[in-house]
């Protein structure tokens, strides 16, 4: 196996009237997030990286190794998709859900007695660190936006993929679970894993990566590090919209408004 590292290099895709790239870019190991305004390409980046979509032109290279000449159980080990959506099937339980994450490990599936005592434990674990072990039996499709947000990101984490790929994790979260959502993924930085997540907000965005990469008309337009690169000036022009630093640090978008006197 190659150096730790995604590669991508002239990738294209196309769909309807929309293009994605041309695109060369390098992630490097820890933490890189993928920033833009909707619609500029960044999920069909991350499905491209997973495998779910497949380029047009171009090639992809998981640590040194062409991702289009992997099996999908050696490319279960080199990422793990958390997608923004699923569509939960009826009677499938949380923890059964999470277990699917485990499928190279076993190949079977199940939380009860196809699933090893590794395989019970990690799930277990990973329901903890998402606050959901209280709702091991209840039934997916029964929960919430945001408990099935977190229920995606569990099965991602027991994956135990080389690159563990977010899309929108922070997606129907409340305040309270945003906060918590943040915690988890700097401990799961701080354990050695490397993250690729896709956000719009550029703050989140700047507080949990080492490296910021924006996507504009499915183009990159900018790559920085972390918070250097989550700054007005550079985050006007891809947005269009102004950003103004708040004295805690943060970096949010500022919405004038405009009232007319009659």
């Amino acid at each position: 196996m190659g150096e730790c590292m995604i590669e991508c290099s002239d990738l294209v895709w196309r769909a309807g009237g929309f293009v994605l790239g041309p695109l060369t870019c390098r992630i490097e190991p820890g933490c890189t997030a993928i920033i833009g305004p909707n619609g500029s390409g960044k999920s069909s980046l991350l499905s491209l990286i997973s495998g779910s979509l497949h380029p047009a032109e171009g090639m992809i290279l998981l640590n040194g190794m062409r991702q289009d000449r992997q099996r999908p159980r050696a490319m279960a080990g080199l990422v793990a998709l958390a997608p923004q959506m699923l569509t939960p099937p009826p009677g499938l339980t949380l923890a059964d859900f999470v277990t699917l994450g485990r499928y190279r490990f076993s190949g079977g599936w199940g939380y009860g007695m196809y699933a090893s005592h590794t395989s019970r434990a990690a799930v277990r674990q990973a329901l903890e660190e998402v606050s959901l072990a209280h709702k091991v039996e209840t039934e997916l499709a029964v929960l919430s936006g945001g408990e099935q947000r977190l229920a995606i990101l569990a099965r991602a984490l027991v994956q135990e993929a080389v690159w563990t790929l977010l899309d929108e994790p922070a997606g129907f979260l409340d305040y309270a679970h945003n906060a918590a959502l943040h915690g988890l993924l700097s401990r799961v930085k701080a354990r050695g894993r490397n993250l690729v997540l896709v956000t719009h907000d550029a703050d989140f965005a700047a507080a949990i990566a080492d490296r910021i990469l924006c996507l504009r008309n499915g183009r990159i337009v900018y790559q920085g590090e972390g918070r250097d690169a989550a700054r007005p000036d550079i985050l006007r022009p891809i947005f269009e919209t102004d950003f103004e630093t708040t004295a805690e640090g943060r970096i949010l978008p500022s919405w004038p408004v405009n009232i007319q006197e009659t």
